[in-house]
């Protein structure tokens, strides 16, 4: 994965449907999820179920009403963003990090990823997220 700085003067919506996808949160914060997405123009809250961890990122958003299990090691809070402007991921990220003590591991979905069963980039996201914090506790 790469990783680019944001540029919060960028205001501009790259095309397609405009959505964050959402595992690892319960019921009980969808609210407030909510609440955060109704700051935004328009951006559709998905929220990824377990039985949906075997489907594309790209059928996710498209809205595949499929199921397909996918198992993983651990289920961290998940919140990956689709055709937001950089501004919009900027406040995206800050809001999410309010909503919850535990702070959720952020992606982005790219053209690559856009084929990736969900599960997978979450597993990939985790193993990440491990190695960058072993880095900094050095």
């Amino acid at each position: 994965m790469s990783f680019q700085k944001i540029d919060v003067e960028n205001t501009e919506r790259p095309d397609g449907k405009a959505s964050v996808l959402v595992y690892g949160y319960q019921d009980t914060e969808h609210e407030a999820i909510e609440a955060l997405l109704a700051q935004f123009s328009e951006v559709e809250a998905i929220y990824i179920e377990k039985d949906m961890l075997g489907l594309t990122l790209e059928q996710i958003i498209e809205g595949t009403p499929e199921r397909i299990e996918f198992k993983l090691p651990m289920n961290p809070k998940v919140v990956v963003m689709n055709s937001l402007s950089e501004d919009e991921i900027h406040r995206m990220i800050e809001g999410f990090k309010k909503l919850s003590t535990s702070k959720p591991i952020f992606a982005m979905v790219t053209e690559t990823s856009r084929k990736w069963k969900f599960g997978n980039l979450v597993k990939e996201l985790i193993e990440e997220h491990m190695m960058m914090s072993k880095h900094h506790k050095k």
